[in-house]
């Protein structure tokens, strides 16, 4: 079962995501998303997404239903940058058990 997650642009207190400014400038002022999950039985309790001004994420912050919490952050962000197809290909190792190799085609 995959977890999902209701997050809405919306500052109501009912609602299952709010969305505030950052930053001092309003140039420089980007978003966060603070969702939570549709059911308590998720796993997690809330995720808090930073976006630049550009959209881009900056930050992505999950806290875990046992109070842990993992934390991303994302720098020197460049879109539409060419890269050779072999960066995305993986070859296992020899002797690796391979219980399901996808053809690498998109239906």
């Amino acid at each position: 079962m995959r977890p999902t997650l209701l997050c809405a642009s919306s500052s109501s207190p009912t609602s299952a995501c709010q969305s505030y400014s950052t930053g001092s400038s309003p140039g420089q002022a980007g978003r966060v998303l603070r969702c939570f999950p549709k059911r308590a039985d998720e796993g997690y309790d809330k995720v808090e997404v930073e976006l630049t001004p550009a959209l881009d994420v900056r930050r992505l912050v999950i806290q875990f239903s046992d109070r842990s919490v993992m934390e991303f952050t994302f720098d020197r962000i460049e879109r539409n940058v060419s890269a050779p197809r072999s960066l995305f290909t993986f070859a296992p190792p020899p002797g690796t058990d391979v219980i399901d190799q996808p053809t690498g085609r998109e239906p």
